[in-house]
């Protein structure tokens, strides 16, 4: 019977960085990180969307790491889930359920990526 599933190994790298100063003595410095901070760095989230139709911040997307994105939810403020996706694109246009559109106010998102979760506040504005 196969065991339990395994998660990708992390990827780390390992940086050193030296330079001679003004007297000619070498000066190193040696940094690691992780693939996991490195995708954690590329995301932007943004706070604000305004679904109006000009075509400008119409959808709440994540952009840097969309390949990394197992599932996006958007709660209202009692925490009643509103809309939820496991494919992509990972895109809220501010419908929820029912296919009506949200109204104005902030909204809480949960993106699961891998082996991480991000949770924060995204306002709708018309």
């Amino acid at each position: 019977m196969p065991g339990p599933p395994r998660s990708k190994a992390l990827t780390a790298y390992f940086i050193r960085i030296g330079y001679y100063d003004s007297e000619g003595c070498l000066d190193t410095l040696d940094y690691a990180i992780s693939s996991d901070e490195i995708l954690k760095e590329a995301l932007f989230i943004p706070n604000v969307f305004t679904p109006n139709g000009y075509g400008i911040n119409d959808v709440f997307r994540v952009t840097g790491s969309e390949e990394c994105i197992m599932e996006m939810s958007i709660y209202d403020r009692w925490g009643n889930l509103l809309y939820t996706t496991q494919t992509a694109p990972f895109v809220w246009d501010d419908r929820v359920k029912g296919g009506e559109p949200a109204g104005e106010g902030a909204y809480v998102y949960l993106i699961r990526f891998s082996r991480f979760v991000r949770a924060g506040t995204v306002s709708l504005i018309r």
